[in-house]
């Protein structure tokens, strides 16, 4: 389900806070959900096997790849950015050995 607006403020006041949850719907259909999320059994059932990690942590560079690398804004089409995301994180390091890849093999 899109939100309406990402731009709206976060209630400061409990007496926001509580207008809000009390506008709020009882129930709420989202055609792209995996579950129906008004049926307790169904999410219950959705969440069962779940897992909760911490986010994942970025690896820290080295200062031999920070020196370097220069952060440049690049057009790439849709068909690369797909394959280089399809992986784990570190697609723009996959497309940087690719391009050294290929700048060895041509020079």
């Amino acid at each position: 389900m899109k939100p309406e607006s990402i731009s709206k403020r976060f209630p400061e006041s409990d007496e926001e806070r509580r207008a809000l949850i009390d506008a709020a719907p009882d129930s709420a259909s989202d055609p792209e959900s995996a579950y129906d999320a008004s049926d307790p059994a169904a999410v219950e059932s959705f969440w069962r096997g779940a897992v909760v990690q911490p986010p994942r942590r970025r690896q820290p560079q080295t200062m031999d790849v920070r020196e370097q690398s220069q952060p440049v804004t690049l057009r790439l089409s849709r068909e690369v950015l797909e394959y280089f995301h399809a992986g784990e994180q570190g697609w723009e390091r996959r497309i940087d050995r690719a391009l050294q890849d290929y700048v060895e093999e041509h020079r």
